[in-house]
């Protein structure tokens, strides 16, 4: 995750680290790299569409969140 208090310098790298394409976010502050997709959580358009349940697929073999982490 992303922090608005983090360092501008500290986001950028972990952007950069992290070849980030798209962020998920629902605040204004984050100064973003144009190539970086910014899709607003707030922003009804993002959920128009189908609204029926989709199969999920998933099982205990998928990962389900990934927590940045540089190693040094």
């Amino acid at each position: 995750p992303l922090d608005v208090s983090y360092p501008q310098s500290r986001i950028d790298y972990m952007i950069e680290d992290a070849n980030l394409k798209v962020v998920l976010t629902n605040q204004d502050e984050f100064k973003l790299p144009s190539a970086v997709v910014v899709l607003d959580l707030r922003e009804e358009s993002n959920y128009a569409g189908d609204d029926r349940n989709i199969e999920s697929g998933s099982c205990p073999d998928n990962l389900v969140y990934v927590i940045y982490l540089r190693l040094f």
